[in-house]
């Protein structure tokens, strides 16, 4: 293990760690619905001891490793220089596992999204996409989860108004926001989607019908799996850095995604697609 644990840098594509959690997840998911089915409150219960215990391990390894807010950004404290970030211990860094992102990329500190998707597509299912909701629950509604949006996007604002930053968040505040901020986007965009799905979104629900968005969908994926690679050709190749600006960086942000997705749609059409044509035609035979 820790020889397993010492060589997880050296993964070819590295950003791919995300699909074994998904496997994992996927595999676990029928356990969950076949509960919810048969035994709904014993599946219910099931979950949220999922959905406790990932917050609770996500809390305690940040506790343990001394994890401390801001993130991913260098900063000076006390005259001594550090790149912190989440999942960046700053105790126990000796162990082998402090070395392997122990909070960032482990399956248990990232089941808690995914349960709440698993949440809302049974509560959608049971009610056919049909709930009826008052403008005062969709006002409360949108309140609160803009309100968690805006909060875990904007709430270390005070840390990065100033660079370098130069304090570290405190126990209690770096433990609370690490533990309950991917939880806290999840049920925000749960939200979204709950009120969209169930013809309650208005105009939100307009603009994400757009069917522009649909091709731009199908190429995500793919969009994934290459747009790491696309930033990296273009940051490796570049011959002197670039001066920070604003505009700078809007312009480098849009032109990564044309290009991202440039590459995508040939990948789609070259891979992806003939794959899916396959898979069509074998289980069609399979079937009959």
């Amino acid at each position: 293990m820790d020889n397993v644990i010492k060589h997880c840098d050296k993964q070819c594509m590295g950003w791919g760690w995300y699909l074994a959690n998904d496997m994992q997840f996927y595999i676990l998911s029928p356990l969950f619905l076949i509960l919810l089915h048969k035994m709904k409150y014993v599946g219910h219960g099931a979950m949220l001891f999922f959905l406790t215990g990932c917050l609770t391990s996500r809390m305690i390894t940040a506790d343990y490793y001394g994890m401390r807010l801001p993130h991913r950004n260098p900063f000076v404290l006390h005259n001594i220089s550090y790149y912190s970030q989440i999942n960046t211990p700053l105790n126990h860094t000796h162990e082998a596992w402090a070395d392997s992102s122990p909070l960032y990329n482990k399956p248990y500190t990232r089941i808690a999204p995914y349960l709440v998707g698993m949440w809302l597509g049974y509560l959608l299912v049971i009610n056919s996409n049909r709930v009826r909701l008052g403008k005062l629950k969709l006002l409360v509604g949108w309140c609160v989860a803009i309100t968690i949006g805006i909060s875990i996007i904007y709430g270390l604002y005070g840390f990065y108004k100033d660079f370098p930053v130069t304090h570290l968040g405190n126990k209690s505040e770096s433990i609370i926001y690490i533990g309950c901020t991917r939880f806290g986007w999840s049920i925000a965009l749960a939200w979204v989607i709950f009120v969209c799905a169930t013809g309650n979104g208005g105009p939100v629900n307009t603009f994400l019908s757009w069917k522009v968005w649909a091709p731009l969908g199908r190429l995500t994926y793919c969009a994934y799996i290459v747009h790491p690679a696309v930033i990296f050709y273009f940051g490796t190749t570049m011959e002197k850095t670039l001066h920070y600006t604003d505009l700078v960086f809007v312009q480098q942000y849009i032109s990564l995604v044309v290009v991202s997705y440039g590459v995508a749609f040939v990948l789609s059409m070259t891979v992806e697609a003939p794959m899916l044509g396959l898979e069509k035609v074998l289980f069609k035979r399979w079937l009959k």
